[in-house]
């Protein structure tokens, strides 16, 4: 265990390369659990890292501040990581980046917390994949090469884009599961010709929308949900 006692932050690496920080547990930080400046290749798993030691459901929650982890470099992974308590779990200004198996629950989004927090516009270049958004969510700004795939989304957590320019290329956010859908809105398009089927949305249960017509028609249907 790494315990900082709230005079600073934990773990900070300037320039390194190839550096491996392996099955630690950092708390009590006040700025930065973990700080990778610069260099590249630092493999960050089997961690840790919380503000303070909670298992979730904090009643101090809202006060939660400081970065589970910051990436201010390139080809970093970062595997198997809990966070449990900062104000952003993961903040990223680097690119080329991988993010695997990593749980967040930081701080919920309701309480302004952000999960991971990709600041980098126009150059992205961030893959998230098999993760848990626990009740905070992912912000991207102008996302570049970027995937958010095979990820959990529990609760508030969601993804959202930040335009700073209003770039937006080469983005994949597929194959995730969130936990509802509380608002559907749908358009149903046939391309039979002459046909005119009635239609209605018919059910919205576990993140599937069905839409039913009285009669067989071939037709695309386009939906927008909130969730």
């Amino acid at each position: 265990m790494l315990d900082s006692n709230f005079r600073g932050g934990g773990i900070f690496l300037n320039d390194a390369v190839r550096i491996t920080i392996d099955n630690c547990y950092v708390t009590h930080f006040t700025t930065d659990g973990i700080s990778v400046n610069g260099g590249h290749e630092t493999l960050i798993r089997n961690t840790f890292i919380g503000q303070h030691i909670t298992a979730g459901g904090d009643p101090d929650e809202r006060k939660f501040s400081g970065t589970g982890i910051a990436l201010n470099g390139n080809d970093n992974a970062v595997t198997d990581v809990v966070i449990f308590s900062a104000g952003v779990g993961v903040m990223i200004t680097g690119q080329a980046n991988i993010l695997t198996g990593v749980h967040c629950y930081n701080k919920a989004s309701g309480f302004g917390g952000t999960g991971i927090y990709i600041k980098l516009p126009g150059l992205s270049q961030t893959r998230i994949v098999n993760s848990y958004m626990d009740f905070t969510g992912i912000t991207v700004e102008d996302p570049v090469q970027l995937t958010i795939s095979d990820t959990f989304f529990l609760g508030g957590a969601y993804v959202v884009f930040k335009s700073v320019k209003g770039v937006a290329k080469g983005v994949s956010v597929v194959n995730n599961m969130f936990s509802g859908i509380s608002h559907a809105q749908y358009s149903l398009v046939s391309s039979t010709a002459g046909a005119f089927p009635r239609h209605a949305l018919r059910n919205i249960t576990g993140n599937v929308v069905v839409v039913e017509s009285d009669v067989p028609v071939t037709a695309s249907v386009f939906a927008a949900v909130s969730q």
